[in-house]
């Protein structure tokens, strides 16, 4: 009787080990699929950031160009409402573009019947799978004979990047590197200078694109 007694008691007890050990592996199993999702979503969130990044960056341009060459009212610049001009790079990847009097941390919006002359700022918003991302653009009445773009990190909650050699910062773009709540971007009263700020930690990457 004593044999059986222990024989039960020794299966009793490899029962409920191995009970623990696939409890163990399930939350581990877990635990790693939980893991991989994230990754995969912000991976994704991250894709999508940057096509609606350079889906801004590209309606800019068309509008920079359409400015240079172009007379008259903004309203001249394309289907405008409401003081901005809206358009597609293709389907599902839209920019809007606001008009400004000045590069400065108070400029005065400008409508349709402004006058092209007195855009000294556009603002490119791009959308791209419900993701919106947006570029400041210095406009120069002259123009620029030639860009770069140029990149600066820090791990502090704010960074203001001057161009090199004299150059003007027309266009520029954050990037939080970890964790951080955005709060805002924008082009100096300099226009040499580009600042992007985040609420707490992780660093941040600032991109500009400055021009002669």
């Amino acid at each position: 009787m004593t044999k059986k007694t222990k024989s039960k008691s020794f299966s009793g007890s490899v029962l409920v080990f191995s009970l623990i050990i696939m409890f163990v592996m399930l939350v581990m199993g877990l635990g790693i699929i939980a893991t991989t999702v994230t990754e995969r979503k912000s991976s994704f969130s991250t894709g999508k950031s940057t096509v609606s990044f350079q889906v801004a960056d590209s309606g800019a341009e068309r509008v920079l160009q359409k400015i240079k060459n172009t007379s008259g009212q903004i309203s001249a610049l394309g289907t405008c409402s409401g003081g901005q001009i809206s358009g597609s790079i293709s389907s599902g990847k839209d920019y809007t573009i606001t008009f400004y009097d000045s590069a400065t941390s108070t400029p005065t919006l400008l409508g349709c019947g402004d006058d092209i002359s007195k855009i000294k700022e556009i603002k490119s918003i791009g959308t791209y799978a419900n993701t919106s991302r947006a570029v400041q653009v210095a406009v120069a009445a002259g123009g620029f004979s030639s860009c770069t773009t140029e990149t600066s990190g820090t791990s502090s909650q704010m960074l203001t990047y001057t161009c090199n050699s004299g150059a003007y910062a027309i266009a520029g773009s954050c990037w939080r590197r970890s964790s951080g709540t955005f709060i805002g971007d924008k082009l100096e009263s300099d226009g040499k200078s580009y600042t992007c700020r985040i609420e707490d930690g992780g660093g941040l990457d600032v991109y500009v694109k400055c021009c002669k």
